[in-house]
């Protein structure tokens, strides 16, 4: 398939290393969650302000089997106004959702008419648009990303429960908790819907190659204008490539006589190939599937 820089055509790759930046991204978001999981599920138990007054001598101990109980970790503060703990989960299920939106935001652009390099199955029975009957509306991708977009959202009100004074805050607390009611039942709502429309995701390998091979040689001169780099320079080599697509298009590219100096027109139409230039696209996506099959595993088990 082409990628696409600026929204612009770029260069060749295949949509597996599409789908590679898309691992990578959710393995970090694995990795923030369960790595920050000793650090903030704590018991942030201790009483009227967290000095745990009224349990005498008894206080730490009481505080210990509480978190055995609840499989949390001691907290050696339980101050009632340190919200960070909170507050930073919260930023961690805003960070998923945001890898979330990314991925919904480009199968739905994918998706699109102008592209047709994705589409959802939606079973038999169902109805693409109400009133167009040529219609194929997507259904799944959409709701996602709105899902997404509303838990991103509440980073901001999460923090602002920071703030909170002395020893105990009343304000900043009923901020905080009225974000987690919202934020950890949508965020798995979310979660369950994200793996419900990757499912559905079919990938229209023939527009892929139409639409790659429909911009054909444009996407490719980067490949020529690095062969001829070592022979005439690297910013000449630049220059002959821009002008001749300048003054003629991707066909110039085999009649100017700066190339053909050169290369053979055989050569050039190789070059310009544009199945013969996808860098390490393969070679990563396999590696990132690999791991993404590990990650995976690891998470079921």
């Amino acid at each position: 398939m082409v990628c696409r820089t600026n929204r612009q055509f770029a260069l060749p790759i295949t949509f597996g290393f599409k789908v590679d930046g898309w691992i990578a991204e959710f393995e970090r978001a694995v990795l923030r969650l369960s790595g920050a999981a000793e650090r903030l599920f704590v018991l942030p138990f201790g009483g009227a302000i967290g000095a745990m007054h009224a349990f005498g001598d008894r206080g730490r101990l009481l505080n210990q089997k509480l978190a055995q109980e609840l499989k949390l970790a001691e907290m050696l503060v339980p101050s009632r106004t340190m919200n960070d703990v909170f507050v930073e989960y919260l930023l961690q299920l805003s960070l998923l959702a945001m890898f979330v939106e990314r991925v919904m935001i480009e199968a739905y652009t994918l998706m699109g008419g102008d592209f047709g390099e994705l589409s959802e199955n939606l079973g038999e029975d169902a109805v693409g648009s109400s009133t167009m009957p040529q219609k194929v509306n997507p259904k799944y991708v959409i709701p996602v990303a709105a899902q997404a977009g509303q838990l991103k959202s509440y980073a901001t009100t999460a923090l602002e429960s920071g703030r909170a004074s002395h020893e105990g805050d009343p304000l900043a607390n009923q901020i905080l908790s009225s974000v987690i009611n919202n934020a950890v039942p949508l965020a798995w709502t979310m979660a369950n819907d994200f793996s419900s429309a990757l499912t559905r995701l079919v990938v229209q390998r023939e527009v892929m190659k139409k639409n790659l091979m429909s911009v054909g040689a444009s996407v490719t001169t980067e490949k020529l204008m690095m062969n001829l780099a070592p022979l005439v320079g690297r910013g000449k080599a630049h220059d002959i490539v821009h002008h001749a697509l300048e003054t003629g298009g991707p066909s110039a590219l085999k009649k100017d006589p700066n190339i053909l100096k050169h290369f053979s027109v055989k050569e050039i139409e190789e070059t310009l190939d544009p199945t013969n230039y996808l860098g390490d696209s393969v070679e990563i996506a396999i590696k990132a599937s690999n791991r993404a099959r590990a990650l995976a595993k690891k998470l079921m088990d």
